[in-house]
């Protein structure tokens, strides 16, 4: 679905911040996002024939499909949760051309009022690299440090 009237969760190309946010009883869930990223349709769907995913998704001319970098942020007043972390900062100039990396997090985090020190919980559901990639960010001096500083990680 990528129509102009869609659900920003629904299109991956929005500059929409924030995604979405619901209250579900005394939790708090807001999607932000990474921004998106291109990746390669048959990287993508394996062995699912092209004929297929092409009635799902129309690829670029280099056979490209736009992906959107979502991160689930669950509050409870307690405890910040966070599932993903999307791409980070860490890949060099010619991976984010070749991905459009968009390196957004930090900018959601912050129009959703959300400090990244807040983070208690960091789950992955695996480690590719756009799952986990704001895990950790490079400083500026070229240091490795924890993006959430204050959380336990978990895969």
């Amino acid at each position: 679905m990528s129509t102009a009237t869609s659900h920003p969760a629904e299109r991956a190309n929005t500059h929409e911040l924030i995604r979405g946010r619901v209250m579900l009883g005394e939790l708090e869930i807001t999607v932000l996002t990474d921004g998106y990223f291109l990746l390669d349709g048959g990287a993508m769907f394996g062995v699912v024939p092209r004929p297929l995913w092409l009635k799902r998704v129309t690829p670029d001319a280099e056979n490209r499909m736009l992906m959107g970098s979502n991160v689930v942020v669950i509050r409870d007043g307690k405890r910040t949760v966070i599932i993903e972390t999307g791409l980070g900062n860490k890949l060099d100039a010619k991976m984010r051309a070749i991905y459009g990396a968009q390196q957004m997090l930090p900018a959601s985090f912050a129009a959703a009022g959300i400090r990244m020190e807040d983070v208690d919980v960091v789950i992955n559901s695996h480690l590719h690299f756009d799952h986990c990639g704001w895990n950790t960010t490079l400083g500026a001096d070229g240091a490795l440090l924890p993006a959430f500083p204050n959380a336990r990680y978990y895969t």
